[in-house]
């Protein structure tokens, strides 16, 4: 198993994320012909390979596109699209987890069906095929929306947030998933249930990604994405529990009013990368760069972190 780094006080790592004035990335498409229709969903960071992974829907396939991208992390190209899934037209929030991209594809016509998948970067994108989670049942509850995954113990635990993420199925892994530990669902949050009590404020937005990290004391965090009704782009950021009653699972601890730029929004695709122990980056992309056969750039943000700004919370 390969995790991402362990964050030392997760709430201070939120809080040292810049909410403006975002590094603008221009990302080559030019000449790459993609899949027609839909927008992309989620968008991640592979430091080893130097790749941003950008996923998305479209009117027939998942799919994503790796962008080779350079040193100073302003510029890419693009790569040719991989179909993730044929028959699951909608591939939505994503996260990595060491070399590994973790994220779900679902039906987006019945809304009952969904899978989530692993793909290994380590080398070229191949997926993990003996790893797939199935996922069946009512309406927009057994959906993929937007999944995140961190160390968890001597395992993992995976979040898997269904119809804009009105329920949260967490998964858990005692040893290594990736050498045979299965992931057990351990408990369902709803939203409609929640236990607010201890919130900051009673919002739960329609997350379109969530993201996983881990404290070096085991406490586990929720890092979660959207654009309200004023379009303005929030994300927020949960304590979570799992052995407690499932009401209880989320605490609500902080949020930050973001600002991006260039079109994108955290309507469409966001995330994060652990860049070590202390801090960690916030990413963003645009829903679409223009026709699927003539467009020739995707834009993208990146939040560093700011070690000597003053703390932004609720904007």
């Amino acid at each position: 198993m390969n995790p991402n780094p362990i964050l030392n006080d997760v709430v201070a790592a939120f809080g040292l994320v810049a909410n403006s004035k975002p590094v603008e990335v221009s990302i080559d498409r030019s000449g790459v012909i993609l899949p027609q229709g839909g927008h992309f969903q989620g968008i991640q960071w592979f430091p080893e390979q130097g790749l941003l992974v950008i996923t998305s829907d479209s009117n027939y396939e998942a799919y994503f596109v790796a962008c080779k991208m350079t040193s100073d992390e302003q510029n890419g190209r693009a790569r040719a699209p991989v179909t993730m899934s044929w028959y699951f037209k909608h591939c939505g929030g994503c996260q990595s987890f060491g070399n590994v991209l973790v994220a779900g594809v679902e039906d987006p016509d019945k809304n009952q069906t969904s899978e989530v998948q692993f793909w290994d970067f380590t080398r070229f994108p191949m997926q993990l095929v003996q790893m797939t989670i199935p996922r069946s049942g009512p309406e927009k509850v057994s959906t993929a929306g937007a999944v995140g995954m961190t160390t968890h113990g001597r395992g993992a635990v995976l979040a898997v947030a269904s119809y804009d993420a009105r329920t949260l199925d967490f998964y858990t892994s005692e040893r290594d998933p990736f050498h045979g530990s299965p992931f057990d669902l351990r408990l369902t949050w709803t939203a409609e249930g929640a236990d607010k009590s201890n919130w900051i404020d009673d919002n739960f937005g329609a997350y379109q990604n969530i993201n996983l990290l881990t404290q070096k004391d085991g406490q586990l965090f929720l890092v979660a994405f959207h654009r309200n009704d004023s379009d303005e782009d929030w994300m927020d950021l949960f304590a979570i529990k799992l052995d407690v009653d499932p009401s209880s699972a989320l605490t609500k601890v902080d949020r930050k009013h973001m600002y991006c730029t260039l079109g994108c929004d955290f309507d469409k695709g966001a995330g994060i990368f652990i860049e070590s122990s202390d801090v960690f980056k916030v990413l963003a992309v645009n829903g679409s760069s223009g026709d699927h056969r003539d467009g020739t750039t995707i834009h993208a943000n990146i939040f560093n972190p700011q070690p000597d700004s003053d703390r932004v919370t609720t904007g």
